[in-house]
């Protein structure tokens, strides 16, 4: 992981030394050689499928009502909403309005995944906070209340896999 920081920072620090990052390259290009394929959702996960019909209020009771079987804090679950949210969202602005809203347990964590048709262009997008006129808000959000983001695009769609976890 620490190769990986000096490929995305052009600056290194320790304490108040600064020096230039051998290692840096284009962070876009770092960022799209972790887009790999992701696992199968397992078994046990539940669904909900993202139409026209589906209002954001659908999919934040959807996955409010697992974090609750999940036992999932309050501000987790809260956390887990918002994520639910912001992706169906996306999947209804920018996707073709159809998608499939996945969610499991894992260890201490819950899963959130949405799949659907769209194609996120820059790897990047949610990482870094976005200009006032800039598409990326939701995403960005969902990265910054979320412990891991992983985002995989594919020719007839992308698929973005939340993990959070349960307190």
């Amino acid at each position: 992981m620490l190769v990986d920081a000096t490929r995305t920072h052009p600056i290194l620090a320790s304490g108040p030394d600064r020096w230039p990052s051998p290692g840096y390259t284009d962070s876009k290009a770092v960022a799209a050689s972790f887009d790999r394929p992701l696992s199968a959702s397992p078994a046990h996960a539940v669904f909900m499928v993202i139409a026209p019909s589906t209002a954001p209020r659908s999919a934040r009771q959807f996955v409010q009502d697992y974090a609750e079987r999940a036992r999932m804090s309050a501000q987790r679950a809260a956390d887990l909403c918002l994520v639910a949210q912001e992706l169906t969202i996306n999947t209804l602005v920018h996707a073709g309005a159809r998608g499939l809203l996945t969610i499991w347990a894992a260890h201490d964590e819950v899963v959130c995944q949405v799949q659907d048709g769209g194609r996120i262009d820059d790897p990047l997008v949610g990482r870094r906070a976005p200009g006032p006129a800039d598409v990326g808000h939701g995403l960005f959000a969902v990265h910054q209340v979320s412990d891991l983001v992983r985002v995989h695009r594919r020719s007839e769609g992308t698929t973005v896999r939340v993990h959070i976890g349960l307190n």
